[in-house]
């Protein structure tokens, strides 16, 4: 089982997005995967049609390893477990000593013993500098820290840093703009090869994939986005191949 964490530099990067395209390009290469949400705002599940009213989620599972009874089949070979809410009628912030402690406790202690055979597990995580994601960088195979080309993210990172083997995934390039093509330019030269091959140019059909409430690999298989996200989970499965 190799582990996936995907987080943003800051909110509004599109990292939520991207789990979701690269679960469902992963599962479309006989993969199966499961999604687990980690963030508060719970969006993931609208990508996969599984509605608000519906509370189901790690967060209110007490028992330990009883988070199971809680994932979503959202496909063959593609499951899904939303963060949840702690009060379905009252959104909830999850605390993040919370967050951490079912990670550590009941999370990643019982992923060997699903009733699943699981290929890839992917966190959808909170922004870098969050506690539950930097509990969770050691244990994973893959860490990708999702970007976009503007000021504000360029300035956060270059306060912060990259940490270790981790990659920044460029989302949102937009080369013909000349801040948008400088800023990539200057992570190119900055972060050498911790910089993904694979960009994610700005691409409308992923906000409208989520609109119909489903990946955009579903919804638009050839758009560019579409070929990106094939792409990264080529990287994925190759890096493990090279691992080996």
């Amino acid at each position: 089982m190799k582990k996936i964490m995907v987080s943003g530099v800051r909110g509004g990067v599109g990292t939520t997005s991207v789990v979701a395209m690269l679960a469902d390009a992963l599962c479309t290469y006989g993969q199966t995967v499961l999604m687990i949400d980690l963030t508060s705002s719970d969006l993931l599940r609208l990508h996969f049609n599984v509605p608000w009213r519906d509370a189901h989620g790690w967060c209110n599972s007490r028992s330990a390893g009883g988070w199971q009874q809680r994932v979503f089949s959202v496909r063959p070979g593609l499951y899904l477990l939303p963060s949840g809410q702690l009060r379905p009628e009252n959104y909830t912030i999850i605390p993040d000593d919370d967050a951490c402690a079912w990670l550590e406790q009941q999370c990643l202690p019982h992923l060997a013993h699903l009733p699943w055979k699981i290929d890839w597990v992917i966190f959808d995580c909170p922004t870098v500098r969050h506690p539950v994601t930097a509990r969770l960088r050691p244990h994973v195979l893959h860490d990708i820290m999702v970007v976009w080309p503007d000021a504000g993210v360029h300035a956060l990172l270059g306060a912060h840093g990259l940490a270790q083997g981790s990659h920044l995934l460029i989302n949102g390039a937009r080369p013909e703009r000349q801040l948008s093509g400088d800023i990539v330019l200057d992570w190119r030269v900055r972060f050498k090869q911790s910089v993904l091959p694979v960009w994610l140019h700005e691409d409308e059909s992923v906000q409208e994939a989520m609109a119909w409430k489903m990946p955009v690999t579903r919804y638009r298989p050839g758009c560019a986005a579409s070929d990106a996200a094939r792409s990264l989970a080529m990287w994925c499965i190759g890096r493990v191949k090279h691992q080996q």
